[in-house]
């Protein structure tokens, strides 16, 4: 949890460099995002995906629980995420999310949410997920960079 902070910390502050603003927009991208999630207790990892003109993302995300209590496993939600955003506002964007992934190896049905993201800039952005229909309500947030 506190390499996770570290390195989300260390990355906006380097932030400018990854922008590159005297480039100009590509239609695709990769995409990076640290991310936390509260499915069946509180999971943090990352996702790494590509993005198409800032509409559509299609991401794998790899998510564990680190307090192992009695198991001698960890917890961990994997799998595929899909999501399109729509601009509403300058800075806001807002849109669907889909999730299908598994659950300790254990196939999950696939879980619909929306999703609100703020833009700080071109290649940096602060996403919030809260389920609509899922067979367990869940919220994610994440911080978004694209890399270009």
């Amino acid at each position: 949890m506190r390499t996770l902070l570290i390195v989300c910390l260390m990355a906006s502050l380097i932030h400018p460099v990854w922008s590159q603003n005297f480039e100009p927009l590509k239609p695709v991208t990769v995409q990076v995002s640290p991310t936390m999630i509260d499915y069946e207790g509180l999971k943090y990892g990352v996702a790494l995906g590509i993005n198409f003109k800032q509409f559509l993302s299609v991401n794998y995300f790899h998510l564990r629980d680190y307090e192992y209590g009695d198991n001698f496993f960890d917890n961990r939600y994997a799998g595929l995420y899909f999501n399109i955003v729509i601009p509403v506002f300058q800075n806001l964007e807002i849109g669907p999310t889909a999730r299908f992934a598994t659950m300790n190896a254990n196939w999950q049905n696939l879980a619909l949410a929306g999703e609100m993201r703020y833009k700080f800039s071109k290649s940096f952005r602060m996403s919030l997920e809260k389920s609509v229909r899922s067979d367990h309500n869940f919220w994610a947030t994440k911080l978004i960079f694209n890399l270009y």
